[in-house]
Parts: C-alpha cells; sequence; structure tokens
C-alpha cells in the first residue's frame, strides 16, 4: 500500500509541472501568435493607407491641370457653343491621354455641360447630378474623371 501512494504521489509530482507547462506554452504561444496577426494588420493597413495617399496624390495632378485650363473654364462664364466645343475636344484629349473612361465637367448646380461621352448613348451631357457628395460643399465647378 505505501508503494502505491508513493507511486501516486511521484506521478501527481509529475504530471502537475508538465501540464503547468504546457499551459503556460500555449498561453505564450497564443499571446505571440495574437501579437504577429496585429502587427501584420497594422502593416498590411499602413500599406493600403499608403498606396491610396499615392493614387490619389497622382490623379489630383491632371484634374489640376484641367481646371486651371481656360477651354474649360470659359463654358461655365460663357456657355456658347464654340466654348463648349473647346472643353469637350480637351475632355476628349484628356480621356485619351491619362486613359480614364470618362471625363466631364459640372457646373455648380451638379448639370454636366461638357464630357467625353457627349456622342455616347449614356452620355453625362444634360444630366444633373445634385445628390454627388461633392456638393455638400458650395464650389462653382466640378471637373470629374472617371478611372476605370
Amino acid at each position: 500500500m505505501k508503494l502505491r501512494l508513493i507511486l501516486l504521489v511521484l506521478s501527481l509530482l509529475t504530471f502537475l509541472p508538465a501540464s503547468t507547462g504546457g499551459y503556460l506554452y500555449y498561453s505564450s504561444l497564443k499571446k505571440s501568435a495574437l501579437q504577429e496577426a496585429e502587427r501584420q494588420a497594422v502593416a498590411h493597413t499602413q500599406t493600403i493607407k499608403k498606396n491610396l495617399s499615392s493614387f490619389l496624390s497622382q490623379n489630383i495632378r491632371p484634374v489640376k491641370t484641367l481646371a486651371g485650363m481656360q477651354e474649360l473654364q470659359l463654358p461655365l462664364i460663357k456657355p456658347d457653343n464654340e466654348s463648349l466645343a473647346k472643353a469637350n475636344a480637351m475632355l476628349d484629349h484628356f480621356k485619351t491621354s491619362i486613359d480614364v473612361d470618362v471625363c466631364y465637367l459640372m457646373d455648380a448646380e451638379g448639370d454636366t455641360i461638357a464630357s467625353s461621352n457627349r456622342n455616347d448613348p449614356d452620355s453625362f451631357v444634360g444630366k444633373t447630378f445634385p445628390f454627388a457628395p461633392i456638393f455638400a460643399k458650395p464650389f462653382k465647378a466640378y471637373l470629374i474623371l472617371i478611372w476605370p
């Protein structure tokens, strides 16, 4: 009987430290895995932020260039056939040169007055888009480029 008690105590003394060590190992491994997942998520988020910021900064340049051109300002000031023809030609040129789907010019009310897709069945010219979020702020005109 004494031998059984000794074996039971020895087995408990072996089992308890082994199970405690296993639990501590599991806890540390779990904590390490969570920290690594968080680190990767932060790195991935920063990469997305950097790429998005780069994309936006690259695509703001053509819009700023177009916005400063007299050919696109005249139809907003004096919308006659000649100024609209020049604006449409300019939008056609930039549509092909910067490789976008559509370039269009909108006045402050959201009316599309010139567009590179003016001859298409789904032309934006004559359409009004006052519900667009860009009209939350008062501006004089909008130049929109649609990338593929």
